[in-house]
């Protein structure tokens, strides 16, 4: 998150909005070129891709209640875009093979 705007409230930094914008500039990009790239793979199909930024370490860089929660406000208020941190996405993958693991 970038530094506090106002008492209790960080904006996203820097980083986060322009990997947003990023994601979403392929997102218009790959619907742009997609019957091009569709010849020959009639399977294929994109009404509205879903993108996913994951960047950060959510134990490490949101370190008060104030940050948490504006984060999460940023982040649930997306539309079409997910943002992960790194460690939600190791933590999601070890759960995974805990449970393959079970089996």
């Amino acid at each position: 998150m970038g530094t506090e705007y106002r008492q209790g409230v960080f904006p996203a930094s820097k980083d986060l909005s322009g990997g947003i914008s990023q994601v979403l500039e392929y997102r218009e990009s790959l619907l742009s070129e997609f019957h091009a790239l569709k010849r020959g793979h009639e399977q294929l199909s994109a009404a509205e891709p879903y993108c996913v930024v994951i960047m950060g370490n959510a134990s490490r860089e949101l370190t008060s209640d104030d940050k948490k929660r504006s984060f999460e406000r940023f982040r649930e208020r997306l539309i079409g875009v997910r943002v992960l941190t790194f460690d939600e996405v190791f933590r999601r993958i070890e759960g995974l093979v805990a449970l393959l693991e079970s089996t």
